[in-house]
């Protein structure tokens, strides 16, 4: 059976955050004062304390996504160093406000596996922003309240699109739950197989970001937000490493994409 013998090491870690401490910081970046969602203000956290990227794709856990008064979001990542590393990184460079944003008695770090076996089934969860950005415009037709036009380059919800990419015989009869398990499929190619994917949660959620100026100012965008969960079976097993680390889909750098794994029905 094939196994991966050369992965890079991947660490998962776990951190709690202070909310209010943490609200405080991202207000003085000048990105607003509400965040219905804890991906940007999150991100932000992580850059500062460990560097640009170095804990990502990352995951906060369970309904503590929204801002609470004295709520402690505890946030799973996934990165390349280990505790010793990471700690040492915040304690030299970070910034004060951030540092003090995280509890650090909650830091907790373990090795992934190094070695997949090609054939193996493991059960998954995943947050995902299934969007597909449109290569041309492409109009709603004559819908209740009129025609809309999405520009090319924008993000569309890969359901709305599928239902919409050809107005006279457009596929109006797929579940949301089938054109997102769709979309992770392609998105996972030739490395891993779903076996089951089923839709756990659906909402539509304000994502703040950064414009692309010389302001940097905060704009809020509305996507979609689908947690998935169920299992799958490895194709390639160096491939499947380097999908753990990199994540899945857009905006994994805000929270979406991390894929965390569960005993499969036949792990072995």
């Amino acid at each position: 059976m094939k196994t991966n013998d050369a992965a890079r090491p991947l660490h998962m870690v776990q951190l709690q955050l202070d909310a209010a401490a943490l609200m405080r910081q991202v207000r003085d970046l000048n990105l607003g004062q509400r965040h219905e969602d804890l991906g940007y203000p999150v991100h932000a956290a992580l850059a500062a304390l460990f560097g640009q990227g170095t804990v990502q794709p990352f995951s906060i856990r369970g309904e503590a996504r929204h801002q609470g008064v004295g709520s402690k979001p505890v946030v799973l990542g996934y990165s390349a160093q280990d505790r010793k590393a990471l700690t040492e990184h915040a304690e030299t460079y970070a910034d004060p406000g951030f540092y003090q944003a995280c509890e650090w008695p909650s830091l907790a770090c373990k090795p992934m596996p190094r070695r997949w076996n090609a054939g193996r089934v493991l059960g998954f969860e995943v947050r995902i922003c299934p969007v597909v950005r449109l290569a041309s415009d492409l109009s709603t037709g004559q819908p209740a309240g009129g025609p809309r036009t999405y520009k090319k380059g924008s993000e569309m919800d890969v359901w709305l699109n599928r239902r919409l990419r050809d107005p006279q015989n457009g596929d109006v009869s797929i579940s949301r739950q089938q054109a997102y398990r769709d979309w992770l499929q392609q998105r996972l190619g030739q490395v891993a197989r779903l076996q089951s994917a089923l839709l756990r949660r659906f909402r539509r959620v304000n994502l703040v970001r950064r414009k692309q100026d010389s302001e940097r100012t905060a704009r809020t965008l509305e996507r979609p937000e689908a947690v998935l969960t169920g299992s799958l079976e490895i194709l390639d097993p160096q491939g499947f490493s380097r999908l753990l680390a990199g994540g899945v889909g857009r905006h994994k750098a805000f929270g979406f994409g991390m894929l965390l794994l569960r005993a499969g029905s036949r792990d072995a």
